[in-house]
């Protein structure tokens, strides 16, 4: 079904983008599976990744290393420059 509304979408010449990439939508293999049904972009803009690195733990990893960065002292404050 997905697959038959993206074509039909792709078939009107218009292109179907994602806006909200995500460290989960990559790992799971579902950004693939979109990309494989006929989505042909994505973006994000900083204040999703803002919330992304302030809300979950899929950036904990990465961020140990930015103590005291201004990146961390924003994600505790929920600004972003």
């Amino acid at each position: 079904m997905a697959r038959r509304n993206i074509a039909e979408v792709n078939g009107l010449h218009q292109s179907l983008w994602l806006d909200n990439l995500s460290r989960r939508l990559i790992r799971s293999g579902d950004l693939a599976r979109l990309r494989d049904l006929g989505v042909t972009g994505i973006t994000s803009n900083p204040t999703i990744f803002q919330k992304a690195v302030a809300q979950g733990a899929g950036y904990d990893t990465e961020s140990a290393g930015w103590q005291g960065s201004v990146a961390v002292r924003n994600r505790r404050s929920g600004t972003w420059p």
